[in-house]
């Protein structure tokens, strides 16, 4: 899988140059998870590099000089309360993600996880929780 470039011309080593050797270390072995699977695009922005499963969004990925922030959609519930379909709760039992929400303009709120990744010790971890999200989309 080759990796596109945004409109601006931004590659995912522009990402990787701005980090330190443990975070690009990180990167490198999380990316291998996904790369070879026919059905997973990465792309960049100049803010993140995103991974998509056809074409959902299944996990942005903020390269920092420390650690690596991952966001991961769970789904939005609306003004009647009811949720998206697919809205996902993710099971953590070791506590690693943050939920996060913000309210749309339209009044919908949009929720998410944020987990921040800095150790190779939790790699399988992060993997068992971004795959949660990855298999959740049909």
């Amino acid at each position: 899988m080759q990796p596109l470039p945004d409109l601006n011309g931004v590659y995912e080593s522009d990402h990787i140059k701005r980090v330190s050797e443990t975070v690009g270390n990180l990167w490198s072995e999380l990316r291998w998870r996904y790369e070879d699977l026919s059905d997973v695009t990465i792309y960049t922005n100049k803010s993140y590099i995103g991974m998509k499963r056809g074409h959902k969004l299944f996990g942005v990925f903020r390269l920092r000089k420390n650690h690596i922030g991952i966001n991961i959609t769970r789904g939005n519930i609306k003004i009647d309360g009811s949720k998206s379909r697919g809205f996902l709760e993710l099971e953590d039992p070791k506590g690693m993600s943050e939920e996060r929400s913000r309210v749309h303009r339209d009044g919908v709120m949009g929720h998410s996880y944020v987990i921040k990744f800095s150790k190779l010790d939790d790699l399988e971890y992060v993997v068992y929780l971004i795959n949660q999200n990855y298999e959740s989309i049909s």
